[in-house]
């Protein structure tokens, strides 16, 4: 090949590689307008299915991986049984007594911010900026917590999907990476090995990460809300610790709901004592506890994880609501290694060609 045909030939493996990626995600659009739970419950299989591969790689040294796999899974069911009959089981009929009040404690709450902004202009103005803010902010969020009320079954049936499909994904996942390297060119395996195992560990950090924070800040909500008197306690605690799996968007649910349901029982003093120990212990959480634990993060920004959350729950309900944070992540990672690389290349390919 003449060194003018190079710059020719290159620019039609890239013509070639954007074609395909737009071929991919047309596809990948009509899939998900015609089948948008069961692409979710494929990606949230390979989530679980990523957290659980280092402790599977590990038993594979002494078992069979077949085994390794089933042994894994049984853990697995047997921690969520446990977690369900204690203490979620024992909290269920305070968990529903709360379910039952909120719409009287939301109520209640309105009813004294409206009386508050009512004897001022001015604050009436900083009310409703902030309630407008807060209602385009959080309307995907709440529409998604909607759609999960409404179709519980639904939701259960998909976890269940999820878990089968994780059991699969592990065994498919490594008889299906030698075919996708062998497509790629020889002198990109080991880029594209390093991409695909960045992706799973990122992967498998997000749940280990928001397991532990979650219990983490359960745990300090729950004492901290006790020791204030507030009336259900332990499931305002575990609030906090589940909404952990929606950063940013998820801290701010739950610290608004522990004032609310404080301000419409003990009044402006305590609610706002709640809100600030909450939201310290959060900040202490996050800022200092967290990067001890874990060496490195998702490394998301704010604005693009708070985007994604968006439009995750826009679309796909509380599903896309918790599973945007891996998605965005994962579209990052590829973005970071491939796509602006290639891009740069082309750039410096055109200049070169240029000064030729």
């Amino acid at each position: 090949m003449t060194p003018e045909e190079a710059p020719l030939r290159s620019t039609r493996l890239r013509a070639i590689v954007v074609t395909s990626v737009v071929a991919v995600v047309v596809a990948l659009s009509f899939v998900l307008v015609r089948g948008q739970i069961v692409v979710l419950a494929l990606f949230g299989a390979m989530i679980i299915g990523e957290a659980l591969r280092p402790a599977i790689d590990r038993l594979s040294s002494r078992m069979p991986r077949a085994a390794a796999v089933a042994f894994s899974f049984a853990v697995l069911l047997v921690a969520i049984a446990g977690v369900w009959f204690f203490p979620i089981h024992a909290l269920m009929p305070q968990a529903a007594a709360f379910w039952n009040d909120l719409p009287a404690y939301a109520a209640d709450a309105a009813a004294r911010i409206a009386d508050f902004s009512r004897s001022d202009p001015e604050r009436a103005k900083i009310v409703a900026a902030i309630s407008a803010s807060a209602g385009a902010t959080l309307g995907p969020v709440a529409e998604g917590f909607l759609h999960l009320q409404a179709g519980l079954g639904g939701v259960l049936s998909t976890l269940g999907l999820m878990f089968v499909m994780a059991v699969f994904w592990l065994g498919s996942s490594a008889r299906l990476m030698p075919f996708v390297l062998s497509i790629v060119p020889q002198e990109q395996r080991e880029n594209a090995l390093g991409l695909f195992r960045e992706i799973g560990d990122k992967l498998g950090l997000y749940v280990i990460d928001t397991i532990v924070n979650g219990a983490m800040v359960a745990l300090e909500c729950t004492v901290l809300l006790a020791l204030l008197g507030t009336p259900f306690p332990i499931v305002l605690g575990l609030l906090q610790g589940l909404l952990i799996a929606i950063p940013y968007l998820g801290t701010l649910i739950g610290v608004l709901t522990v004032g609310g349901v404080v301000l419409a029982t003990q009044g402006w003093v305590r609610a706002a004592e709640a809100i600030l120990l909450v939201s310290l212990a959060q900040t202490i959480q996050g800022t200092f506890i967290s990067p001890l634990i874990f060496k490195k993060g998702m490394d998301l920004d704010p604005l693009f994880t708070v985007f994604a959350i968006a439009i995750g729950g826009a679309l796909f309900g509380v599903f896309g609501i918790v599973l945007a944070v891996p998605a965005a992540s994962i579209v990052q990672t590829v973005v970071v290694r491939v796509v602006a690389p290639e891009i740069r290349s082309s750039h410096a390919d055109l200049s070169s060609g240029g000064v030729q």
